[in-house]
């Protein structure tokens, strides 16, 4: 059914526009796409995506101003808000901008500008540039990162393990050389 009102649709715009009686707004009915669904649970269709995501952005840029200027954060994201503005602004096609921008889906696109809003909230509060970093470098926190819930250590702490554990075996190994040597040298004694 869907395919078959497709095809009358698209025929009754084409002669419509062969004979000149569709105006500006008709076409642009016609001309704009609406996903029925996104097929993610959780992610309903949003069909002012475009200016969700264009206001998002405006949002996050303001917000980021009030970073200091030197912070790494503050020019990587504003980079990358500036980059995808851009491509939202240059297109009203949802599949353009999703392949352009390459993250997902625009409902996606929304709940990362959604979330990088109220990192920016926290960083502000936070104001981890103003922190020691010696203290940082001493929580057990800054080392560890939350996987499933749990505390899993790092691949250089597995690493640091594991290197440990390689000598204390080097150790017992040559140790029990030792052990064996002086075995032999008191068996041939006696």
């Amino acid at each position: 059914i869907f395919s078959r009102l497709y095809f009358w649709q698209q025929r009754i715009f084409r002669t419509m526009l062969a004979r000149r009686f569709v105006s500006g707004a008709m076409l642009r009915h016609f001309a704009t796409r609406v996903k029925e669904t996104t097929g993610i649970p959780g992610y309903p269709v949003n069909p002012n995506w475009r200016m969700a995501l264009l206001d998002l952005y405006q949002d996050n840029l303001n917000l980021v101003q009030r970073l200091p200027e030197d912070s790494a954060y503050r020019k990587g994201l504003t980079n990358i808000t500036l980059h995808h503005k851009a491509i939202v602004e240059s297109s009203s096609d949802y599949d353009v901008v999703e392949m352009k921008i390459g993250l997902g889906q625009v409902e996606q696109l929304i709940r990362i500008a959604e979330g990088e809003k109220k990192l920016i909230q926290d960083m502000l509060v936070w104001r981890l540039w103003e922190a020691d970093h010696s203290i940082l470098d001493r929580m057990d926190v800054s080392f560890r990162t939350t996987i499933g819930g749990h505390y899993k250590p790092r691949a250089y702490e597995k690493m640091l393990d594991m290197e440990e554990e390689k000598l204390l075996l080097e150790k017992l190994q040559k140790e029990a050389e030792e052990e064996k040597v002086r075995v032999t040298a008191g068996a041939k004694q006696q």
